[in-house]
């Protein structure tokens, strides 16, 4: 004879069955936890107080221009630009010309960079420009070259004595970096962070993509209007658990040129940091 139960007694087989499957509930959740702490670039447990880390002292720029001068070919009708850059030892070009070093400096050479280009295409929209990088150090610089300026040559760059560090905070699952510029003569730069998202099943994400989850808090921008300060915060652990993935970061601060005079348009300095 089969055994009745009433409403609000529980059977036991029932209770068994649930007894069992609650192990392997929590050893899922547990999984899953872990699963998702391994690919967060935060910490297992997040702290109580802020921690801080110190990611770059307060120092120049790995890149320093020293001279820019222009040389216009009657004959091959072309307009070459030389510029004397300081940097790492290990740069190397990105742009569509070339770069030797001409004085021997240790870790801190001269380097030349030169682009020759058909006069007429100096009238164009295209851009013309010097791209140099550093492994060794994390660094990229752009000197962006005006085309109209009728100057034979510049030595004097602003931007190029400034110094910058960069720390990060952790608190809780929270990252914040921030940054600060300082610059000689109270020259006015525009410093930034700059960064790439991707979310899952999207790929690469546009400005517009970008901003829609700066809406969403997922991290946030600033920057003071002097330019010696800028922030970046961010929440790993929400953005992984949405499928979004941090690509790249990297700090950035713009010098643009005053002087109409001047052969350099503008130039950036780039540090990365991710």
């Amino acid at each position: 004879m089969s055994e009745k139960f009433s409403s609000g007694t529980k059977d036991p087989k029932q209770t068994n069955k649930q007894t069992n499957n609650q192990p392997q509930k929590e050893e899922i959740i547990l999984q899953s936890i872990t699963s998702l702490q391994s690919d967060c670039p935060c910490l297992t447990d997040p702290p109580l107080v802020p921690t801080e880390h110190e990611i770059r002292t307060l120092e120049k720029a790995a890149f320093e221009p020293i001279s820019l001068r222009k040389i216009f070919d009657m004959n091959a009708f072309t307009v070459t630009y030389i510029g004397d850059i300081r940097g790492p030892a290990d740069a190397v070009s990105e742009f569509n010309g070339t770069l030797r070093r001409v004085y021997d400096g240790g870790n801190n050479p001269i380097l030349e960079a030169r682009l020759t280009v058909p006069a007429m295409e100096v009238l164009h929209d295209h851009p013309i420009a010097f791209i140099l990088s550093s492994e060794s150090t994390s660094s990229s610089f752009v000197m962006d070259i005006n085309r109209t300026r009728m100057a034979a040559k510049q030595t004097e760059f602003i931007g190029s004595k400034c110094h910058f560090k960069i720390s990060s905070t952790t608190n809780g699952n929270v990252f914040l970096y921030n940054a600060f510029t300082s610059c000689q003569d109270q020259v006015h730069v525009s410093s930034y962070f700059k960064t790439k998202l991707s979310q899952r099943g999207k790929g690469m994400l546009s400005f517009e993509e970008t901003e829609e989850l700066k809406v969403k808090r997922y991290y946030n921008f600033s920057s003071s209007v002097d330019g010696e300060k800028a922030s970046f915060s961010m929440n790993p652990v929400e953005m992984l658990a949405n499928g979004i993935k941090l690509e790249s970061l990297k700090f950035q601060f713009v010098a643009l040129s005053k002087n109409k005079n001047d052969l350099v348009a503008f130039n950036v300095w780039s540090y990365d940091i991710v």
